[in-house]
């Protein structure tokens, strides 16, 4: 995904989708989960935790990635308060820096990881958005798999040969069957 021609190809496939599918439309807007990531601009160095409203709707992406072994930046009972804030991109590890920068390059407000959208040293809190897990994934408008990366740290956006991508099969809400390409590692 980091050269021109692949994010282009994504941003023809979304658009694609967007107008040949209800359920992919730019209209069709889903409750939000309990916490996403507001992204901001292309521009801004920082990010931030939106808390959402009872009822907030929207368009969100989510990223399916490998933790690893490494400590990353997690959202914490003591730290939940400043990231609704801001949170420095620069302080987290190079998978959600490239997810961020996927979703502003897709043109999306907004983005779920868990180990920032969940408070990761609250037993109630990530019970209860374990939870629901599978609805965030189901209600998000696309999943960034970060397949290529062994863990947080290393990052996905980088050149894998064109050679080594193929296409998956996606079963959709309306029972047809849709593709996604991806890159094996």
């Amino acid at each position: 995904m980091a050269s021109s021609e692949a994010m282009r190809r994504a941003l023809k496939q979304l658009e694609h989708c967007q107008k040949n599918h209800a359920q992919c439309s730019k209209e069709h807007e889903s409750m939000l989960p309990t916490r996403v990531i507001n992204v901001g601009s292309q521009e801004d160095r920082a990010i931030k935790i939106h808390l959402t409203q009872e009822g907030e709707r929207g368009q969100y992406l989510t990223l399916s990635y490998c933790w690893g072994k490494l400590p990353q930046y997690i959202t914490t009972k003591e730290t939940i308060k400043d990231e609704s804030r801001t949170i420095q991109l620069d302080n987290l590890a190079q998978t959600i820096k490239d997810a961020v920068s996927i979703t502003r390059q897709l043109g999306f407000q907004y983005l779920w990881i868990d180990a920032l959208c969940i408070v990761q040293d609250c037993p109630t809190d990530k019970s209860n958005e374990i939870s629901r897990m599978h609805e965030v994934y189901k209600n998000s408008t696309l999943t960034i798999s970060a397949s290529t990366a062994f863990g947080v740290m290393e990052g996905f956006l980088y050149n894998i040969p064109a050679e080594r991508s193929f296409q998956l099969p996606i079963r959709m809400r309306n029972g047809t069957v849709g593709f996604i390409d991806q890159t094996a590692n």
